[in-house]
This record gives C-alpha cells, sequence and structure tokens, in this order.
C-alpha cells in the first residue's frame, strides 16, 4: 500500500527515530509533501521545527503551475506554516510574501544569507582564481566587473539588473557586466535586450 502523503515507509521509521531524540528541527524546502509530513511527525513527537521555503512562496515563482501550487498551499502548506515554530526569510519581501500566506509574523525572522569571507593565508589563491575566471570570460584584468551567478530564468529578475546598470556600462569604459549560468528560458531576451540597449560589448555571457 501507498504510505501516508506518498513518503516511503523506511524514511518514515528513520525521521520518527530522530524526532524522538532531538530538541529542534528544520525543513529547508517549500511544497512539498516531506514538509506536510515532517510537520505532523514533529507535532506527534512534541518536537518544534523551523521552516524555510528556499524561495518557494515567492509570487513570481507561485505563478509557474499556479494553479497546482494554489490547490497545494490551501490543502497542505498553509498548515505547515501555521504549525511552525520559527519562520526564516531571507528578505523582507519574502517574509511579506510568506505572510501573506498565512503566516504569523512576529514566528517570522529575516536572515539574510551569509557571505563567508576567506582566511587570509588564501587570499592569494582567491586573486589567482579571480584572474582565470576573467581570462576565460574574456573581461580586461583591470575592469570593474559586476557580476550575476545562477541560472537564465524570468524569476531571477536578470532583465531588471541588465536595465539598471545600463547607465553605468555606456558611461565607464572599464566596467563589464557578466552573466554566468545554464540557460534557461531567458537567455536570447537578454542577448536581444543588451543589443536594445546599446550594451552588448559590455555584457559577457557564459553558460
Amino acid at each position: 500500500a501507498q504510505p501516508p502523503y506518498c513518503v516511503p515507509r523506511a524514511a518514515q521509521l528513520a525521521l520518527r527515530e530522530t524526532l524522538a531524540q532531538v530538541d529542534v528541527a528544520t525543513l529547508n524546502v517549500g511544497l512539498s509533501l516531506w514538509g506536510t509530513w515532517l510537520a505532523k511527525s514533529a507535532a506527534k513527537a512534541r518536537v518544534p521545527f523551523v521552516y524555510n521555503a528556499e524561495g518557494a512562496l515567492d509570487p513570481v515563482r507561485l505563478r509557474v503551475k499556479r494553479l497546482q501550487k494554489q490547490l497545494f498551499l490551501r490543502c497542505c502548506e498553509r498548515r505547515v506554516l501555521r504549525r511552525a515554530a520559527a519562520i526564516q526569510a531571507v528578505t523582507a519581501a519574502e517574509a511579506d510574501a510568506i505572510v501573506q500566506q498565512g503566516a504569523l509574523r512576529e514566528r517570522i525572522h529575516v536572515i539574510p544569507n551569509g557571505v563567508l569571507l576567506p582566511p587570509a593565508p588564501v587570499a592569494e589563491s582567491v586573486a589567482q582564481l579571480r584572474e582565470r575566471g576573467r581570462e576565460r570570460l574574456s573581461v580586461p584584468r583591470d575592469a570593474f566587473v559586476i557580476l550575476f551567478f545562477g541560472r537564465l530564468h524570468d524569476v531571477k529578475g536578470i532583465d531588471l539588473l541588465l536595465a539598471a546598470a545600463a547607465p553605468l556600462l555606456v558611461g565607464q569604459r572599464d566596467v563589464r557586466l557578466a552573466i554566468v549560468g545554464p540557460e534557461d528560458g531567458v537567455g536570447a531576451a537578454l542577448q536581444r535586450q543588451a543589443q536594445a540597449l546599446g550594451v552588448q560589448d559590455r555584457v559577457v555571457f557564459h553558460r
């Protein structure tokens, strides 16, 4: 028979055993049946859990497969939000989006993504990596580089970055915009946008 919530029975047993030994759990994925099952199991074990949607509740992303996601939110995800002892958001905008889905604002904590700075002994190797990266992108060694790194998808707002950077790219000869990442639907449109803005020679695409 199919296990409850479509979670493999072995995973159910492992999670129950683990919940019996911990003080707090974390849920790092949104819109998932795994999250629904974890929330219910944690409640039975009286273990509080921290919820992190990892961007899944962003309004732009919710427009993809909108009907399915709205149904899942109504039937499953909002219950998970209500059961969470604490909820992590990366930005204030994400916190607002989570509140719109029924979460209590007082349970939301805005914790931006951290940036790990390298220790001093590896500073030279970092500089060498930067030089190799500039060579691979054919970017002048002394240029100021604005880097986007991620998949080329509409949800990333790369078109907004390109539009905002265009005046700087036109006005400064030593500035480049590097757009690095796998094609996911908007690569050609971004190249056309760069050409329309007259900055195609200042924008580097690398996949």
